[in-house]
């Protein structure tokens, strides 16, 4: 039997009680005031300084970039942009990128989408100002925005200064109805279900998710059960850090998948109780129920992928709920994922 068949019309009226009573004693999801946080990003426009070199004086170009920005230079030059092992022909293969029309269409059209990055910077401040709520100890990441070839969407890294920083691809940020196969072909990452989050909306998120990779320590995962708590416990974070983010941002959702794992919350987790999938090992086995894939097998057509991480999400959020006391810095503290699930007594929701 399917565990996401309708239930019956009487179970439905008792289920539509059950919650309105719980919505009625639910208390809102708490969000801090952050408002008299100071903090102030720095943007780092590399993008335009690289596609501004001089092709025919490259190495002298390259070196006065290098000056001004020496962390992210020697990063980006040597290992990012990295096209030969032999220093002088990466050179002149640079170069030739540099002049070639179709790279310097696709730099017209990063210009024309990000002319100006005030405004994200203002988003990205706002965010900062919840990271700097609850993770004082923290620098407040610069901002430098880049190009790598549709190598990285974001990554972290430490400046001269030993400070954080985060390098943004602005190429891999033109929209998901952008012609990515005309640069890229065939390359499975580039699929529909992942393009789908290649725009400005989720440039923030993504940022977020190298800098909340950073905060939280790599923890083993045996078992979907310890991948789905963990990467709930990465969602949990990011819900703290962009509370007033979209949904389906935050889980890399198109609107009718938020609304279908909303409305199935009780049959994918039975459907991972009942299939015994919670301490499966093989990762072969529940990979697309955690990692990025168009849907999750053994489940409806309208599952998308990654619902066993909607699950950790609930999982954590009901464990918090339940231990008032802790914060942030102690569920990171927590590795035992069975600890959270058993002390969580997680209910699933009917809708």
């Amino acid at each position: 039997m399917s565990y996401f068949q309708l239930i019956s019309k009487t179970a439905l009226i008792l289920c539509v009680l059950v919650m309105v009573f719980s919505c009625s004693n639910e208390s809102k999801k708490f969000i801090p005031d952050v408002s008299h946080i100071k903090v102030d990003s720095e943007v780092h426009r590399f993008d335009k300084a690289f596609f501004g070199l001089n092709p025919l004086d490259l190495d002298g170009e390259i070196n006065k970039l290098s000056e001004k920005y020496p962390a992210l230079s020697e990063i980006y030059f040597n290992q990012i942009m990295v096209l030969d092992n032999n220093p002088t022909l990466n050179t002149e293969m640079m170069g030739q990128m540099l002049q070639d029309t179709f790279i310097q269409n696709l730099n017209v059209r990063i210009q024309n989408i990000f002319p100006s990055f005030e405004t994200l910077k203002e988003d990205f401040n706002e965010t900062f100002q919840y990271l700097k709520y609850y993770f004082p100890e923290r620098d407040i990441p610069d901002l430098y925005t880049l190009f790598t070839e549709f190598g990285f969407h974001t990554f972290i890294f430490s400046d001269e200064n030993g400070k954080d920083a985060i390098g943004i691809s602005l190429e891999l940020f033109l929209g998901e109805n952008f012609p990515y196969e005309n640069y890229v072909g065939n390359d499975p990452a580039f699929s529909s279900y992942m393009k789908r989050a290649f725009n400005k909306d989720h440039l923030i998120k993504k940022s977020m998710d190298v800098l909340i990779s950073d905060i939280m320590p790599p923890a083993s995962q045996n078992n979907l059960l310890d991948a789905m708590i963990y990467n709930g416990k990465q969602l949990y974070l990011l819900d703290k850090l962009m509370p007033h983010a979209a949904d389906t941002v935050k889980f890399e959702y198109s609107l009718p998948q938020w609304t279908w794992v909303n409305e199935n919350e009780h049959g994918i987790y039975s459907h991972l109780v009942h299939e015994e999938l919670l301490y499966e090992s093989d990762q072969f086995k529940y990979s697309k129920l955690v990692k990025p894939s168009p849907h999750s097998p053994g489940m409806p057509p309208e599952a998308p992928g990654k619902t066993a991480n909607f699950i950790g999400f609930k999982i954590v959020e009901s464990f918090m709920k339940r231990n008032p006391e802790l914060n942030l810095q102690d569920l990171i503290a927590i590795n035992d994922s069975q600890e959270i699930f058993s002390k969580a007594r997680y209910k699933p929701r009917y809708q």
